[in-house]
């Protein structure tokens, strides 16, 4: 432990055959976790904060990065994140590397409890404020591009399943609000009875593989959803399945 710290790295899964008895795809693959209900979810915007510290780096440099790391996949990445990268090279790692670390992976744990566990999947595309938990020194939450500059980022959807929006940022207003009352609700109907739904609130489709239903937090209104961002999460199933078997 005092090694990985003095190295900057953190501690990983560890199969002991104890606690963790089997590598976790073996274990869903057999149908092993497990037998509950679960909600997962990502944010659209998981890098927006979390990866502020990437660098700008030149883009035909960026693109050698992702050739080392994707191989013959990376000009399917570079595509799919065109948009991101034409705005530059930080926006689109903070873009990919969010997409990998958490929308990608949502979806592979959904994937992996569906067949056997009622699965409830969300994206939140809705901009909270920025809370003052990442601007401390800032009591005016000024972030580049306004307060909700940071789109829908890392922990965004804290204050709203707690009911504690008005108290972390500024600028709250009637959406945020709704949006805190239904999120919340749906988090207490999930602890009570394994399933989010109930009366008053739009309805939460059950995850299955063939639709992969989801809802959407977004600004303008709760609604079921499918494919969440399909193309490009598919892109890292390749990427994965490649980086297992090799």
């Amino acid at each position: 432990m005092d090694a990985q710290r003095a190295a900057g790295r953190g501690t990983g899964v560890v199969v002991d055959g104890w606690v963790m008895p089997a590598l976790a795809d073996a274990i869903f693959a057999a149908g092993e976790q497990n037998n509950v209900p679960v909600i997962v979810g990502s944010m659209a915007d998981e890098g927006k904060t979390l990866y502020a510290g990437m660098d700008e780096t030149p883009r035909e440099e960026f693109i050698d990065g992702l050739r080392n790391q994707y191989g013959d996949r990376a000009d399917a990445v570079v595509a799919a994140y065109t948009v991101e990268l034409d705005m530059s090279t930080k926006t689109a790692g903070q873009a990919i590397s969010a997409d990998r670390n958490f929308t990608w992976q949502m979806r592979a744990w959904a994937r992996a409890m569906g067949d056997s566990n009622d699965v409830y999947h969300y994206f939140f595309s809705h901009a909270p404020p920025v809370f003052r938990l990442y601007m401390p020194e800032r009591p005016d939450l000024d972030f580049p591009g306004g307060r909700r500059g940071a789109g829908a980022y890392h922990s965004g959807d804290l204050a709203y399943a707690f009911g504690n929006v008005g108290l972390v940022g500024i600028d709250w207003n009637d959406r945020d609000r709704e949006l805190s009352d239904q999120i919340s609700q749906y988090w207490v109907n999930f602890a009570t009875t394994g399933d989010p739904n109930g009366a008053g609130l739009p309805t939460w489709p059950r995850y299955d593989r063939e639709q992969e239903a989801a809802i959407e937090f977004g600004t303008d209104g709760t609604v079921a959803v499918s494919a969440v961002r399909e193309a490009k999460l598919d892109l890292f199933d390749r990427s994965y399945r490649r980086a297992v078997t090799d």
